[in-house]
């Protein structure tokens, strides 16, 4: 009761676009999780994206939910680490991953996808991202490489996961569950029957994973492919 009360009470200060503050916690040297919240049906939802530094500038994975905390993201960026954001990469379409993508184009900051992704956003009345991501990308910036990788269908039909092997840290984003998710969530668009496999194939191509990020709740655990596999085979 306590919680709805004070959600009530955000709701009646602040405009739901502006109720949150964007939180950032270092994962490593150059490497930041952003933290950005929702209320959805009554209940505040965090969800996780990524911050990668290069000599070249910024490179975030994921916007967060809205335009505003997006923009208190670049803001962050701009004042904390005293960089640009460069490049934006978008692991699919849903609001979490994608909801901020105007505060990014406003701020002429280059958003990219899978041409499934964007085709997803402009059915979906979203701006679209520059859809340039084949299946598996290789991405190299002064400094910092990343990999993007499109392992099949899971949480969506256009959901991949991002490697940085020089840090060993893989963005797994919403097909991956935290290590302590009771549930895989929202599975409105998943495919159940598909999903085991394509965390198989992730498991097998990044096996010296040290760091994985979910795409909501904890990173602090490894273990978060190896607990989707758990949910899921719970659904069979």
């Amino acid at each position: 009761m306590a919680t709805n009360i004070f959600i009530l009470a955000l709701l009646l200060i602040h405009p739901p676009d502006t109720a949150f503050t964007i939180e950032t916690t270092r994962i490593g040297d150059g490497f930041y999780d952003h933290t950005s919240r929702k209320i959805l049906d009554g209940q505040i939802v965090p969800s996780n994206g990524l911050v990668a530094e290069s000599e070249d500038g910024v490179i975030v994975v994921d916007t967060p939910w809205d335009t505003a905390q997006t923009s208190q993201l670049i803001d962050w960026i701009e004042t904390h680490l005293r960089k640009k954001v460069i490049c934006c990469i978008v692991t699919h379409s849903h609001e979490d991953r994608i909801g901020g993508i105007d505060a990014m184009l406003r701020r002429g900051i280059r958003v990219i996808s899978t041409p499934l992704t964007a085709d997803h956003a402009r059915a979906n009345g979203i701006s679209s991202p520059e859809p340039i991501l084949p299946n598996d990308t290789l991405l190299t910036w002064n400094g910092l490489s990343c990999e993007c990788f499109y392992p099949g269908k899971g949480h969506t039909d256009d959901n991949i996961v991002v490697w940085f092997p020089g840090q060993k840290i893989l963005f797994g984003g919403c097909l991956v569950k935290s290590s302590t998710a009771g549930n895989l969530g929202n599975t409105a668009d998943a495919d159940l029957a598909a999903w085991p496999a394509s965390v198989l194939r992730v498991m097998a191509k990044f096996p010296d994973r040290q760091i994985v990020v979910p795409g909501h709740g904890s990173w602090k655990e490894k273990m978060g492919l190896e607990h989707t596999l758990d949910l899921l085979n719970r659904e069979r």
